[in-house]
């Protein structure tokens, strides 16, 4: 197995390949090689090893769960685990065009054996991951589709999750589809916030009338990106007795919503976080029902800016 060497001044990618070698250290080159094998599929692995590739990959059965637990996957459901987009990168790199087509093949067809009804989720990402590989203008024209949809409505935690997934898709599609990537990134930096980059790339792309051309799909793009405006506002901290202690002025993004009949609604962007939610016991009159404290992650969402009080004023007239 050759040396993973970074390509320029990678931070993530060198980050990666020492995650890498330290698994080669720990482990045996046998392992390094089923691990490139899996970079593919990684939830597969039992399979994997099974598979009759020639030649065939000598594997003990010990290094499906030495690879699982390592540093290099992820679990992400139950006895489901993913690689980051970079080391997947570096462990692909050292197979042939040959092995990944056969990689390609032996996970589309499982796909299409176990999953009659619609594939989702992580499944999809398996899926198109595979197609790329074996029919790249196939897998083009789907994930295109995918984010033809998206575009029609402004739910960005979807934009930035299949956005994410053409990304590391990259290598495959680089040669003949880079306006599906230049959408993928225009609508990746609009769910981070940062329109200017967005309205560029989406600029950028080749359009035929009012449509943009990717893959061969007509792609109606937003008639601006997603949150398209900002606007200021004040909070303040206060102490135990209500006195205002600090002000500080915070930006906040939104766009208006068209409903129709001469009304608009501005919504506001809230950005995907997380937060501790409940009391701990030992605060003062703290109730069993605040407990136990735990984390929340929220994804981007949408509130009106403005409360909607015309319910109120018509229950009470």
């Amino acid at each position: 197995m050759s040396e993973f060497t970074a390509t320029g001044n990678d931070l993530k990618e060198q980050e990666a390949i020492k995650r890498i070698q330290a698994f080669r250290n720990r482990f045996t080159e046998t392992h390094l090689e089923f691990a490139c094998h899996a970079a593919l599929t990684p939830d597969l692995l039992y399979r994997l090893r099974d598979y009759p590739f020639k030649p065939k990959l000598q594997v003990p059965w010990i290094a499906v769960s030495d690879l699982l637990l390592s540093g290099l996957c992820s679990q992400v459901d139950e006895e489901l685990y993913e690689m980051d987009s970079t080391v997947r990168k570096v462990l692909l790199k050292p197979l042939s065009q040959q092995r990944l087509r056969e990689l390609s093949e032996f996970l589309l067809k499982y796909v299409k054996r176990n999953f009659h009804s619609k594939i989702s989720g992580l499944k999809q990402a398996q899926y198109w991951t595979a197609l790329a590989y074996v029919e790249p203008g196939q897998a083009a024209k789907q994930l295109t589709e995918t984010l033809n949809q998206l575009l029609q409505q402004p739910n960005l935690a979807q934009w930035l999750q299949k956005s994410s997934l053409v990304e590391t898709l990259a290598e495959p599609l680089r040669a003949d589809f880079q306006p599906l990537l230049t959408l993928a990134q225009a609508m990746k930096q609009t769910a981070l916030g940062d329109r200017i980059a967005a309205t560029r790339l989406f600029d950028s792309l080749p359009k035929i009338g009012e449509f943009a051309i990717v893959a061969g799909v007509e792609v109606t793009l937003p008639s601006r990106p997603i949150p398209a405006e900002t606007f200021t506002f004040e909070t303040v901290m206060v102490n135990p007795q209500g006195k205002i202690i600090q002000r500080e002025t915070k930006n906040a993004s939104y766009f208006t919503e068209d409903l129709g009949y001469d009304t608009k609604l501005e919504m506001v962007y809230i950005p995907r976080g997380r937060f501790i939610m409940g009391s701990p016991k030992t605060e003062a009159y703290n109730y069993e029902h605040e407990q136990p404290q735990h984390q929340v992650t929220i994804k981007p969402f949408f509130p009106g800016k403005i409360p909607d009080y015309s319910s109120t004023v018509a229950s009470s007239s």
